[in-house]
């Protein structure tokens, strides 16, 4: 005789830190200045990239890697309506994780539940965490008005994700268009592209 079925029951951390959560990407509307350090042409999975690296007040030290790729705009349906004419084209996809990882094992299929960019790091310091990566962006834009092209993965967190989309809400949305295509960097799944209006 099967157990009868029962609600999960949610202890108050959980609700409390969903309410953070939902709260945090609701206020989510502006970057917050900080100091960082930058360390250029890294190399991780033969990928080369960028860090913007910034601490918390608490000392905490997080990554925004920001990873140089090209893609041919012509196999991308979307991206092609905007870039017709080129063949080659400088993408950059984002990602921030904490800075306590060893980079010198690529992540595999196998092994998805050891990426970075997906565990959380329960620093409870969202608000302060997502308002300096999203001023890391906007500090990397500045820094290279050649890129015109950025790409989050959408097999990214779903809290990361959340953040992303609602910081291009609310604070890039004046300077990219946001649209949704296939991607080759992304263990075969979509992403979403910001394009420099």
């Amino acid at each position: 005789m099967s157990r009868p079925w029962r609600p999960r029951m949610f202890s108050p951390k959980e609700i409390v830190n969903e309410e953070i959560n939902n709260f945090v990407f609701e206020v989510l509307d502006k970057t917050i200045p900080s100091e960082y350090e930058i360390i250029l042409n890294n190399i991780y999975a033969g990928y080369k990239y960028d860090i913007y690296r910034f601490k918390t007040i608490s000392e905490n030290i997080y990554d925004v890697d920001f990873y140089k790729s090209n893609i041919n705009p012509k196999k991308y349906e979307n991206i092609n309506k905007y870039f017709s004419n080129a063949n080659n084209l400088k993408t950059i996809d984002i990602g921030f994780t904490l800075n306590n990882y060893d980079r010198t094992e690529p992540i595999t299929l196998e092994n998805p539940e050891d990426d970075p960019y997906v565990k959380r790091s329960n620093k409870n310091e969202q608000y302060e965490v997502l308002g300096k990566v999203g001023y890391m962006i906007e500090e990397y834009i500045n820094n290279n008005p050649d890129i015109n092209v950025y790409a989050i993965g959408k097999n990214s967190n779903s809290s990361n994700l959340a953040a992303y989309l609602q910081m291009y809400k609310n604070i890039f949305v004046n300077k990219f268009i946001l649209i949704e295509d296939k991607s080759e960097n992304y263990n075969g799944d979509d992403a979403y592209y910001f394009i420099k209006k």
